[in-house]
């Protein structure tokens, strides 16, 4: 089922307070976020963005793989519109340097709920937006339902095309520059290959878990 609101303050919040009332593929989704949220904190709210959270149980994910399977959901989605982008794991999708796209995973109970914004009509600067990088005027409503069918398809993909989709976004072969949190120690290498485990840079592999202490920017 899908909930529709012209406001609210977090799509997830939305979701996590009515937890018991929603089920595999239900969905929430909003025009205007006043204190949206991802991994690192607020995620700006532009009006006519891309503001969704579904509710995915427990029992219904046959891998342990839910945010390989988020991302690839988002990158199909994308890809109708546009090539111009680039997977930043774990949870971000830039273009030209700027944040297109985000998710956070959470879990409540026995079900998670996955929040995704896609900046769509609007973002400030530091930020990008889909109908500035493609040069169309797509409206929000359309990506709806477009994202729903890709991520509940991708609950059942095979792991390689997952990771086959994910990997055509990622800048395999380019220097990457990132700068670990916990020791603030600055890296530029050269990104050779990811798996559901690892990132291979050239000099170093990193676990794909600690990209949550690390702030990686190209």
């Amino acid at each position: 089922m899908h909930y529709h609101f012209e406001t609210l303050d977090s799509t997830s919040k939305y979701a996590k307070e009515n937890i018991k009332n929603l089920r595999t593929g239900d969905y929430v989704t909003c025009f205007f976020q006043t204190s949206g949220y991802g991994v690192t904190g607020l995620w700006e709210g532009k009006n006519k963005n891309f503001y969704l959270s579904i509710v995915i149980e427990e029992d219904d994910i046959l891998n342990d793989k839910l945010s390989f399977c988020v991302m690839a959901s988002i990158v199909r989605t994308l890809k109708k519109y546009t090539s111009e982008f680039n997977v930043k794991l774990p949870n971000d999708i830039f273009s030209n340097g700027k944040k297109l796209s985000g998710f956070i995973i959470e879990k409540v109970e026995n079900k998670y709920i996955i929040g995704v914004g896609i900046n769509v009509e609007s973002s400030s600067d530091e930020f990008t937006y889909l109908n500035h990088i493609n040069g169309v005027n797509l409206s929000v409503e359309t990506l709806y339902e477009s994202f729903v069918e890709e991520i509940l398809k991708s609950l059942n993909s095979p792991l390689n095309a997952i990771l086959s989709d994910i990997k055509e976004f990622v800048l395999i072969g380019e220097e990457i520059k990132y700068i670990d949190k916990l020791t603030e120690v600055e890296y530029v290498d050269i990104l050779k290959d990811i798996d559901f485990d690892f990132i291979y840079f050239e000099t170093n592999k990193i676990e794909i878990n600690r990209f949550k202490q690390i702030l990686i920017w190209h």
